[in-house]
Formats: structure tokens, C-alpha cells, sequence
């Protein structure tokens, strides 16, 4: 009998609104969200859950943090940006240790600097991430530049390669 309740308990959970009934749904909603941070500024899970409503898509604050983490988005300025896409936190831990220091050099421009020749390897692996913040990159023996198209592209890449 106790087993029985248990399953009662759990098949009712499963089955509420406030999860997605099945993976299709999960992935329509963070695409959604994807878009919604990408083109509008958002400020808080509230916003978030209010605009989603709007699209007849219930969800709680609580799911949304799991979104977050899932789809690794934090807030940079004030507004929630996608940092990086997770498959590329292995390429990331990959270029790590190399990184000596990263600095502002103007609005537009970030400097890398590696250890003694490791600037081409790293500013590959770093064009293969294929962050979207990212114009291109320079390298040389230990320095990287690495050109955005503005300040808040800059704090976004140092914050995707865990530099502050």
C-alpha cells in the first residue's frame, strides 16, 4: 500500500502545469527564453515568467533558475545574457591554465596574455568556440587581442573564460 501512494504522489507531480510534460516542450521553452534575453532586455526571473505567460507558457521563478543554469545564462549589466553554450566548457577548461591575465584595451578591444608561446593555440581554440561576442582574434608568441563590437561584449567574454 505505502508504494501505491508513492507513485499517486509522483505521477501527480510529473503531471502538474509546472513542469514540461515531455523534453519537446522543455526545448520549445529555452529556445523561447533564448530569444526573449537575446532581443529584449530582461532584469529579473518576474520579467522573464511574465513575458513567458504572456506566450501561454506556465512557468514558476524556480524553473526558470533551473533554465539559467541550464542553458548557462547569468546577468551581465544588469540584463540575462546566454554566456557560452555548455558543450564548449570542455574547450574552455581545455585553454585555462594558459591564461595569464586578460585585460580592456579601449571599448572594443580585449588583451589576452598567455604563457610563452601559447597565444596561437589558445586564440584557436578560442575562434573555435565561436562566441558570438567575438569579431575575431590576433595572436602572437604570448598575446592575444581580441576585437568586440562594444564594452558589454567584453565583460561577456571575460566572464565566459572565467576571467574577471
Amino acid at each position: 500500500m505505502h508504494f501505491n501512494y508513492i507513485n499517486v504522489y509522483i505521477c501527480a507531480f510529473l503531471n502538474s502545469d509546472k513542469m514540461p510534460r515531455n523534453y519537446t516542450e522543455q526545448k520549445r521553452r529555452h529556445e523561447i527564453i533564448l530569444e526573449l534575453i537575446e532581443k529584449n532586455k530582461i532584469t529579473s526571473h518576474a520579467m522573464l515568467v511574465q513575458r513567458l505567460s504572456s506566450l501561454d507558457i506556465k512557468v514558476t521563478q524556480s524553473s526558470v533558475s533551473r533554465d539559467f543554469d541550464e542553458l548557462n545564462i547569468s546577468k551581465v549589466d544588469g540584463a540575462y545574457k546566454q554566456l557560452v553554450k555548455p558543450a564548449n566548457d570542455e574547450l574552455i577548461h581545455e585553454i585555462r591554465d594558459f591564461i595569464k591575465s586578460i585585460d580592456n584595451a579601449g571599448s572594443h578591444i580585449l588583451l589576452l596574455k598567455t604563457s610563452i608561446g601559447a597565444a596561437q593555440r589558445v586564440a584557436a581554440v578560442i575562434d573555435r568556440l565561436k562566441i558570438s561576442q567575438i569579431v575575431g582574434t590576433i595572436s602572437g608568441d604570448d598575446t592575444i587581442l581580441i576585437a568586440t563590437r562594444n564594452q558589454n561584449d567584453q565583460k561577456i567574454i571575460s566572464s565566459t573564460l572565467n576571467l574577471h
